[in-house]
Order: structure tokens, then sequence, then C-alpha cells
């Protein structure tokens, strides 16, 4: 008998061997009884079978339009939406933005009109300022001019024996100290003046011959000057030989005093 070798179960997995040229017997279950063999489709089959798939497909398919159009829709929803909240608040940015430059410019115009207006009253208030200086400049060099008159007027007085009436206008000076000089050099000059017309009416006298009345006569010289505004620190300086001259082209002061100009 030849060589057999037990079967495998059939759930287990084949296992092979090397040929040795034997018989390998297999058992093979016998076919199950009952199940008939498919039948030949027919063209009526295959048309039933065709439209059930159409239909099963087009319903799918509308199934799915409608779902994609539900989609479609809510996505346009949210869209519109979107660009509505985002208009509404670009819009609403634009309105505070608008207002708060509208305020800026408010507060601006504002603090602009505040500055020109304290320009404008600094500016009123230094001329103000300035014109009250120079009015107690001119009060202030009057009144020292009007000292000084009155103090040449006076040293005059005392020494009008010792000056010739020619010589007395020629006396001069800015301060209390250069007038007294002035008297004394127009006296000594009346003195020379006088030993000279005694002199010569000496030899005169002494070659029988008369003599000429002689007088001397010298006026104020001078030009004025220009007329400009004076500072306040020119009329505080001022000598009082040139203010002579320049309270004369003042109005109001030269007419109301009565008093002889130095030079006049």
């Amino acid at each position: 008998m030849p060589n057999t070798e037990p079967t495998a179960p059939a759930s287990s997995a084949p296992q092979t061997s090397e040929p040795t040229g034997e018989t390998i017997t297999v058992m093979v279950p016998p076919p199950e009884q009952g199940i008939e063999a498919p039948k030949a489709l027919t063209e009526d089959d295959i048309a039933r079978a065709r439209q059930q798939e159409r239909e099963t497909l087009t319903n799918r398919l509308e199934s799915q339009q409608e779902v994609l159009d539900k989609l479609a829709t809510d996505l346009q929803q949210r869209e519109a939406k979107r660009k509505a909240d985002e208009e509404a608040a670009a819009e609403a940015q634009r309105v505070a933005e608008e207002e708060a430059e509208r305020k800026r410019r408010s507060e601006l115009t504002a603090k602009t009109l505040l500055a020109e207006k304290e320009k404008e009253w600094e500016a009123k208030l230094a001329d103000l300022q300035k014109q009250i200086a120079e009015r107690d400049a001119l009060a202030a060099k009057e009144r020292e001019f009007a000292e000084l008159q009155s103090y040449r007027s006076a040293a005059l007085a005392q020494a009008a024996d010792n000056i010739a009436p020619e010589l007395q206008d020629l006396v001069t000076g800015n301060t209390k100290e250069e007038i007294d000089e002035s008297i004394a050099a127009m006296a000594a000059k009346s003195a020379a003046i006088v030993q000279s017309i005694q002199a010569a009416q000496t030899q005169a006298r002494a070659q029988m011959r008369g003599t000429q009345p002689t007088g001397y006569g010298i006026g104020p010289g001078g030009a004025m000057g220009d007329t400009r505004q004076l500072s306040v620190e020119e009329i505080s300086t001022m000598p009082m030989s040139r203010w002579a001259e320049v309270r004369k082209q003042i109005p109001g002061i030269a007419s109301s005093s009565g008093d002889r100009g130095m030079f006049g």
C-alpha cells in the first residue's frame, strides 16, 4: 500500500513540503445542496436595474443639491452678516474719528484764538508801558532842564555886574558845575574886554583922538538836526545843551515854558 499522511483541517493554513515523488491525497468537501445556479438576466431586468440605479442616483443628487443649496444660503447669510458687521464697525470708527478730529480742531482753534489774544494784549501792554516810560522820561528831563535853567538864571543874576550883557547869552553848561565854569569864563572875558577898552581909551586920550563905541554881540550857532523818535535812554542821557534845542520840537513842552532857552 502507498503511504498516506493525515489531512489538515479546512481552516488550517496549507502546509508545503518538498516534492518526494509520492502521491498526496486531499479530501474535498462535497457541493452544497439546495443552491440554484444563477439565472440569466433579461433586457427588462437590465432596464429595470438601470432605472432603479438612475432613480437612486437622482434622489441622491437631489438630496446633495439640497444640502449644497442650504450650505450656500447659510454661507451667503453669514457673508452678508459679516460684511454688514464690518461696514457698521467701519462706519462707527469713521464717525468716532470725525468727532475726535472735530473736537481736536475746535480745541486747537480755541487755543489759537486765545494765544492770539494773549499776544495782542501783551503787545498793547508793552506799547502802553513804553508810552508811560517815554512820558516819564520827558517829564524827568524837563524837570532837570527847568532846575538847570533856574540855577543858570540865579547864577547869572549874581554875576551880572561882572559879565558884559553881550556875553551873558554865551553862558552855557549841561550841569551846575559847567554853568559855574562858563560864568567864570565869561566874567574873565568881560574883565579882559573892559581892560582892553580902558587901555584903548587911555591911549586915545593920549593921542587926542576920539574913540568909537565897541560892542560884542555873539548869538547862538548851530543847525537843528533831523527829526526822529528819541528813546528813553537817549532822553535821560542827553546833554542839556542838546535838550534846549530838542525841546523846542516837542509839542506841549516849549510852549508851556516861559523860560528863555540856554542859547535863546
